[in-house]
């Protein structure tokens, strides 16, 4: 199954963070699951590292490529079907890093690992 990791999860994930759910761990470390990065997450990471709302080793993009390059996750870009998808979806969420995983999941077939419950007004899956 292939899955696409919100942020958060990313970061807990190569951080082994607690609150990470079993559920969410475990899928991330089954084998037969492909794992996926959004570069709108990393372009997220990007923004609030430099801006001190996000802390990690170096202070650094890099360490977040690095990790995911390590770690077997694939950065998946932002394509103009992602921006069709985009339009339509109805403003249920103010963010638009949040709100372009959920047109990724949709066009991709692919559920979002998040622990944020407002993704889960969108049609699309999430698992937590």
């Amino acid at each position: 199954m292939k899955l696409l990791l919100d942020t958060h999860t990313f970061l807990w994930s190569v951080g082994d963070d607690p609150r990470l759910s079993a559920t969410a761990r475990q899928n991330i470390s089954d084998p037969s699951n492909d794992l996926f990065i959004s570069i709108a997450s990393l372009w997220e990471a990007t923004v609030k590292i430099t801006i001190g709302k996000m802390r990690v080793p170096g202070d650094s993009i890099d360490y977040l490529l690095h990790r995911a390059t390590q770690t077997g996750v694939t950065t998946l870009p932002i394509l103009s079907m992602h921006l069709q998808q985009l339009q339509k979806l109805p403003m249920l969420h103010r963010d638009p890093f949040d709100r372009i995983l959920v047109a990724q999941s949709m066009v991709e077939k692919m559920p979002v690992v998040s622990v944020d419950s407002q993704l889960r007004q969108y049609p699309c899956k999430i698992l937590w």
